[in-house]
């Protein structure tokens, strides 16, 4: 296991061995609009009610939060100077379907 799925693990993965958002850290967490509000350009953190956990490699990480009523944001997590980073976001308007399941990250973060 390299250096980035050694800390995505230690952030990720709850003491049962199943993703959480509860112990994530990024550095350049990326806000996004709520809802009726958008208009208004008013942004908030994207909050970890909903993630879906879309994609893995050896050195990237890409994943979708926000809250019931926020726009959902996919971004991009890399490692920068040891430190995992969102490396890019964007705030979607329309439903994001590729995604993965738990078991599949998890073998792929193992690997």
């Amino acid at each position: 296991m390299n250096r980035f799925k050694e800390l995505l693990k230690a952030q990720l993965i709850d003491e049962e061995g199943y993703p959480s958002m509860d112990n994530v850290n990024f550095i350049n967490w990326p806000k996004t609009t709520c809802g009726e509000e958008e208009e208004e350009g008013y942004l908030e953190p994207a909050d970890c009610e909903n993630f879906v956990l879309v994609s893995l490699t050896d050195d990237k990480f890409v994943m979708l939060a926000g809250g019931d009523w926020q726009d959902p944001v996919v971004m991009t997590v890399e490692l920068v100077d040891d430190k995992l980073t969102v490396t890019s976001s964007e705030i979607l308007h329309d439903e994001y379907r590729e995604s993965m399941d738990d078991e599949e990250f998890v073998k792929l973060l193992n690997s």
